[in-house]
Parts: structure tokens; C-alpha cells; sequence
């Protein structure tokens, strides 16, 4: 009997020895679980923080790039107010130059006193030339 009982206590040791060394290994696994999470926490708040600089500078990009397009836009009002006020006075001076070539056209069709009309061949020679606009 006192074998047995010896036996016993041989076997609750080698079960208290097996726990506990179960229960190390359990405290290992989870203090590496602990800093696996710790490492992965750091390695979250530095992308956050690499993000948020990206994204800040991407703002500061986009801000200067409206800024841009604010200007030409501006530029292209100003160039488009000069172009039609450049082509208005054109065609002012297209009106007045035709006015100029009636009055010069109709001063040279009436024959000076005691003067011969001018030869045909000279007149369409004239009127053939190509006009200027």
C-alpha cells in the first residue's frame, strides 16, 4: 500500500512538473502574442503617421495646383477680354478701310475736268489686284 501511495505522489509530481511546465510555455506563448501585438501596434501608428503626412502634403499639392488653375483662369479672362476687344477694333478698322476704298473707288471713277478716262486695260489692272484686309 505504501507503494502505491509512493506511486502516487510519484505521478502528481510528474503532473504538477507536466502543468507547470505547460503553464510556462503558456506564459511564453502569450508574453510573445503580448509583443507580436506591441510590434503590430507600432508598426499601425507609424503607418498612420506616414499617411497622415502624405495626406497633408497631398492637400498642401492640391491647394497650390487650385491656386494655379485660379490664376490662368484668370489669365485666360483677361487674354479672352484682349483678343475680343483686338478683334472689335478690326473689324472696326476692316469697316473704315472699306469706306476709304468706296470714297477712293468713287473719286477715281469721275474724270477730271479736261483730262481723258483712264485705259481699260489700266483700270483692271487695278481692279484685279487683290485687296487688303
Amino acid at each position: 500500500m505504501l507503494e502505491e501511495v509512493d506511486r502516487a505522489r510519484q505521478l502528481v509530481k510528474q503532473l504538477d512538473a507536466g502543468g507547470a511546465k505547460e503553464q510556462q510555455r503558456r506564459i511564453q506563448s502569450e508574453e510573445a502574442a503580448a509583443q507580436t501585438l506591441e510590434a503590430g501596434r507600432r508598426m499601425l501608428r507609424e503607418t498612420q503617421q506616414a499617411a497622415q503626412q502624405v495626406e497633408r502634403e497631398l492637400r498642401d499639392r492640391l491647394a497650390d495646383q487650385a491656386s494655379l488653375l485660379a490664376q490662368a483662369q484668370s489669365q485666360a479672362s483677361t487674354l479672352q477680354q484682349r483678343l475680343d476687344d483686338v478683334e472689335r477694333h478690326l473689324s472696326e478698322e476692316k469697316t473704315v478701310h472699306e469706306a476709304t476704298r468706296g470714297l477712293l473707288a468713287g473719286a477715281l471713277a469721275v474724270p477730271s475736268a479736261g483730262k481723258p478716262p483712264p485705259k481699260t486695260a489700266a483700270r483692271r489692272g487695278k481692279a484685279s489686284s487683290p485687296q487688303r484686309e
